[in-house]
């Protein structure tokens, strides 16, 4: 199988951009910042994460707004007034670790930072079509990031049905197959029904799938809507929507690559690397996985071992300013 996506330039958060890190030493420490100039919502929140710090930005400040460059040693301060100088914007502090982005002579919002009930684990998500926080999202929903997924051993579309409640899945011996949700969902399983849980690619519904043979790799979450979804993604959403989302190209040098092996010869290799074309304009991401493994049942007829798998994938994204 090969699937090839386009990446799409980010969206802004609708709400506020909050960009969550561990706790560091003092503001008064030294880092090392390599931060290029770009729009002020992603800008901010890389700076947030280089300077292990947590910023609140709302959206209707940093919209239409770039920041500038930060490169070198610094305070985390010294880069917040580098990177907003010009901007109309100030950085306020909030908390040991926490900032707030507000305009020049304006006071700043009262956040759940100034409360003292900050959470440090906001979820953006696009259930709704559009970024927001999971908080702020009238669904129900679980999200799984990458990192979720590695760590539970959640490899392909089956293993969902551990991760959130009320789901339940079933399969042929061919390419059909059924996911329930709330016990709702298309009781017949061929080839030619179609589900009543709609499975999506980057909020794009796809009919025809290999759900369960694919397995993840290379996302930046999935999303699982609970209830009719109809309004957003169409037919085939009476129960629900499985909506994976790829991770998109980065202004970065980045690169990943994983290989693990087992009993039955198994064998799966995992690698993403992430090449910026041109300066906070262009960036490219190719991404692939590969399965191998023999199978685990004895065909009494033959002898030999069947239902293995012999699975690869991959993508590839192109993203343009």
């Amino acid at each position: 199988m090969m699937g090839i996506g386009i990446g799409r330039a980010a969206l802004m958060a609708s709400t506020a951009i909050v960009c969550v890190a561990t706790v560091s030493p003092a503001q008064a420490q030294s880092k090392t910042f390599d931060v290029p100039a770009q729009a002020a919502a992603t800008g901010i929140a890389e700076l947030g994460r280089q300077a292990d710090i947590q910023i609140v930005a709302a959206r209707r400040y940093t919209q239409n707004k770039k920041t500038n460059a930060v490169r070198g040693d610094m305070t985390a301060d010294r880069a917040l007034a580098v990177l907003l100088n010009g901007t109309g914007l100030v950085a306020q502090r909030t908390g040991p670790q926490t900032y707030s982005v507000v305009p020049k002579a304006a006071p700043a919002e009262t956040s759940e930072t100034d409360a003292g009930t900050y959470r440090d684990d906001i979820i953006v998500v696009t259930a709704q079509k559009r970024q927001e926080s999971i908080q702020e999202v009238p669904i129900a929903m679980t999200a799984l990031s990458q990192e979720d997924l590695t760590t539970r051993q959640v490899a392909g579309g089956p293993d969902l049905i551990s991760q959130a409640p009320n789901i339940t899945f079933s399969k042929t011996n061919f390419t059909g197959y059924t996911i329930q949700i709330r016990g709702i969902g298309t009781q017949a399983v061929s080839a030619t029904t179609d589900p009543a849980v709609a499975i999506a690619f980057n909020n794009t519904p796809f009919v025809r799938n290999r759900f369960f043979e694919q397995e993840f790799y290379d996302v930046e979450r999935i999303e699982i809507l609970r209830g009719p979804q109809g309004t957003l993604y169409g037919r085939n959403a009476t129960a629900g929507v499985v909506n994976l989302i790829s991770a998109k190209p980065e202004y970065h040098p980045d690169a990943f690559a994983s290989v693990d092996v087992g009993n039955y010869k198994n064998r799966r290799v995992e690698g993403m690397i992430n090449i910026p074309l041109v300066d906070d304009k262009v960036a490219f991401r190719l991404a692939g996985a590969l399965t191998k493994r023999d199978g685990y049942t004895t065909n009494q007829m033959t002898g030999k071992q069947i239902d293995g798998r012999d699975l690869w994938s991959l993508r590839a994204s192109l993203r343009l300013e």
